[in-house]
């Protein structure tokens, strides 16, 4: 519904653990998500989790969560660029649960940014989803050369970040808040 308000075409493509295992098949989801780019279609890639038990359990070993997913689709198709999005608005200094007051980076290092990846409050009980995993997600990124933010989901974000403005907090060479 949000891209039609834009008239904007989208695409679902599912993919599943064992997609990743075999060549051939990473090489057909490369290959389809560049159709639709082709063809002037927003390709919206999904794990397939409606799947059977033993796919599911594959899963866990492989795309356990969509941050992951993200960042694995980044690297199948080159990406410049990606942005992670997350209630939060960005990475804080501490947890905004927990302190209100908590101050959002604007940019940040990679060391702090993995200090904070650290933090017990930051970590989920079954180690996937949440602001840990966009952080260790963004650092395979940005060891890969791609420019990389975190950012909340307000207006024009994702066009924003895609016309290389700064939103949320970019993960960059310095520290320094919003």
């Amino acid at each position: 519904e949000a891209f039609g308000e834009h008239r904007e075409e989208v695409a679902q493509i599912w993919v599943t653990f064992a997609n990743w295992s075999d060549k051939n098949e990473r090489q057909s989801i490369r290959s389809s998500i560049f159709q639709c780019h082709e063809c002037q279609v927003v390709p919206v890639v999904n794990e397939n989790d409606v799947v059977s038990s033993e796919e599911i359990k594959l899963m866990e070993e492989g795309i356990s969560e969509n941050d992951q997913l993200a960042r694995m689709v980044a690297e199948l198709i080159n990406a410049d660029a990606i942005l992670f999005l997350t209630a939060a608005g960005g990475i804080c200094e501490e947890d905004p649960s927990l302190n209100h007051n908590a101050r959002t980076y604007a940019e940040i290092d990679p060391k702090t940014a993995a200090t904070i990846a650290s933090f017990p409050s930051i970590i989920s009980s079954s180690s996937t989803g949440g602001i840990g995993a966009k952080i260790r997600e963004a650092m395979i990124c940005v060891h890969k050369g791609m420019r990389v933010a975190i950012a909340g989901m307000g207006p024009d974000v994702i066009t924003r970040f895609a016309m290389g403005d700064l939103v949320g907090t970019a993960i960059g060479t310095s520290v320094k808040f919003q």
